[in-house]
């Protein structure tokens, strides 16, 4: 299933006011009708249920114990026997034989909810890292939880306060930390972590730690890349299998075309696709591919008719992101609702450029202000700088950060210092892309798809991410902030080893960084690969390349939606409207887009 709503009394027989019945019945869910719509009712709780028929088996019954499956699960090493997503019966019966170590058995992008409606207990499981975004909270002795944070909001009779701290973290680092959500009580259930819910209240436990993998002993850069090839090869077709149909995103890097090399499909049963501006290189270089390869391939162009739409899937984005994501990212319900008659799964090649090569993804995944505390040695002293000036919080009220401040140092404290402070500034940074920054990212984006289809992701796969920090090669083990050449570079050889050993005739195309992968292969790669690099990027300076025109798309929704009512001075600054009129938004288009998106998202709510 793809998105729940529940509610469990805790409180045996006392009267509750939040209902789930009205969950998902409002766009942009009642306007995609390839869903089936379920209902469970029993003594103690509601749930509403959405699932594809291709979801089977996601939900068990027995003795009054309920198991409901969000996302997929699927075997890890421990089940070599067997093959394909696991049901939820058989996991039940893994709970029942292994307690709690039953997830060391699994693996997956999932979040697993155990309810027991005979002593009135609730138990929720989020896989290690964490992807989906899972919502719970307790409301007059109810305990409500969802997969998503809107529909949690309209169940409840009253809408909650909206959590300044959360606000400010936006402001200051992209999105809010922790378990914190937009509203106050509602919590986001983090990476590895397990929820007990009853009538004594709410526990919390983490079965895995992710400073381990750096416990792992390494390999020897031979042996990484043949193991690494065999294991990106067998996760491949592990999550392709299953379907008789899959579509497969294609873009102009190297992610995608490491995909496409190991997947044993016929070509007939997959569709590869990408999206751009017709003239962007997402779109020329995979097409050219394709066509010399006799690959099925759709563009999805983003042009005239995407524009006269972009509104619709603006607040779509809004919604089923519950707010993670901004209007920004509205091609991508855009795009995989286009695809969704083709096949329910899709492979991406999401966080593979952000582990396997350095980390270059400053600004968006993280911040400059996390950037600051993640190289400072007293990341608290400096988070009271950054607070004291003004010029941090761009489109947010003046006062937003000064309110917050003991809440977000105490968010800062639990999820950078207490978690990794003892470890080195780059494992560190990695340690909080991990836990934090990749799922409220990519996280986002994958929520929003769900939809149209499910995205499997094969670069975060447990064993493959266990395989990462054993490799010598990958981005986990660079200097992040001030890479050379070779840690840019030596991890990009690895996708050229696995296209060479699968399907060399994908060596030969350039990507988009100007190279080609055989390019690599060379006994001189850095001579051959360097001035190519540096002519590609003479290139886009010169003629203005774009792969988006996201200037123009966003600047026409705001001048339709965004002043509609008056800027809430409690949470944003006069310069959200001041800024937008004289055209001064544009050179900090990010940072307005989420003060924007965040402005419309909770007056949609209202």
């Amino acid at each position: 299933m793809f998105d729940i709503l529940g509610l469990m009394d805790l409180a045996f027989h006392k009267n509750h006011n939040p209902s789930p019945e009205s969950a998902f019945r409002y766009k942009p869910w009642s306007d995609n009708r390839k869903y089936e719509r379920y209902s469970i009712n029993s003594k103690s709780f509601q749930v509403i249920y959405l699932k594809r028929e291709f979801d089977d088996y996601d939900y068990f019954f027995e003795n009054g114990m309920h198991l409901f499956i969000i996302g997929e699960v699927f075997p890890n090493r421990a089940l070599l026997a067997k093959k394909g997503k696991i049901r939820a019966e058989e996991i039940f019966h893994l709970y029942e034989e292994n307690g709690i170590n039953f997830l060391n058995h699994i693996k997956g992008n999932f979040v697993l909810v155990l309810l027991n409606e005979d002593i009135r207990k609730c138990r929720l499981f989020n896989s290690r890292f964490g992807i989906l975004p899972f919502y719970y909270t307790i409301d007059n002795l109810a305990f409500v939880f969802s997969s998503s944070l809107t529909a949690i909001i309209k169940s409840l009779p009253i809408m909650p306060q909206v959590d300044m701290a959360a606000v400010a973290e936006l402001a200051l680092f992209n999105y809010p930390l922790g378990d914190r959500t937009y509203f106050r009580n509602i919590k986001m259930l983090r990476p590895g972590e397990i929820i007990s819910a009853d009538a004594d209240g709410i526990k919390k436990e983490f079965y895995w730690d992710v400073r381990t993998l750096y416990d792992l002993t390494k390999f020897s850069r031979k042996d990484a890349l043949e193991i690494g090839a065999e294991l990106f090869h067998k996760i491949v077709n592990q999550l392709s299998e299953d379907v008789p149909k899959i579509r497969i995103s294609f873009t102009s890097g190297f992610d995608s075309r490491a995909i496409l090399s190991v997947l044993k499909k016929d070509p007939e049963n997959y569709l590869t696709y990408s999206f751009g501006i017709p003239s962007s290189l997402n779109i020329t270089i995979p097409q050219y591919i394709s066509q010399q390869l006799g690959i099925s391939y759709q563009p999805i162009l983003l042009d005239e008719t995407y524009e006269n739409v972009f509104d619709e899937y603006a607040i779509q984005t809004l919604l089923l992101s519950d707010c993670l994501s901004t209007v920004e990212r509205a091609n991508y319900p855009y795009s995989f609702e286009k695809l969704e008659d083709f096949s329910p799964v899709i492979l991406t090649g999401l966080f593979g450029s952000e582990l396997m090569r350095t980390f270059q993804n400053i600004g968006h995944i993280v911040s400059q202000s996390f950037i600051r505390l993640y190289m400072s040695s007293d990341p608290l002293a400096e988070l009271k700088k950054i607070i004291a000036e003004s010029g941090q919080i761009n489109y947010f009220a003046q006062n937003l950060l000064i309110c917050a401040t003991n809440d977000i140092e105490a968010d800062v404290n639990n999820v950078l210092i207490e978690g990794f402070g003892e470890m080195a500034s780059h494992r560190r940074l990695y340690m909080f892309l991990l836990t934090e920054g990749l799922r409220k990212y990519f996280g986002p984006e994958v929520h929003i798809e769900r939809l149209y289809g499910i995205n499997r992701f094969p670069f975060l796969d447990d064993e493959f991410v266990e395989f990462l920090f054993r490799s010598p090669f990958a981005g986990v083990h660079s200097r992040v902030l001030s890479p050379g050449i070779r840690n840019r570079y030596q991890s990009q050889y690895f996708y050229a080893y696995i296209i060479r050993k699968y399907r060399p005739e994908l060596l030969y195309a350039p990507t988009d960084h100007g190279y080609a992968p055989i390019d690599l292969l060379s006994p001189l790669a850095m001579f051959v690969v360097g001035p190519k690099c540096l002519l590609a990027r003479r290139w886009r300076r010169r003629n203005h390349y774009r792969e988006f025109k996201t200037e123009e798309w966003t600047g026409e929704l705001y001048k339709r939606v965004l002043f509609q009512k008056p800027v809430n001075k409690e949470y944003f600054s006069p310069a959200l409207e001041n800024d937008f009129s004289s055209g001064e938004w544009l050179k900090h288009r990010s940072e307005y887009a989420r003060a924007a998106s965040l402005k419309v998202w909770l007056e949609m709510l209202q």
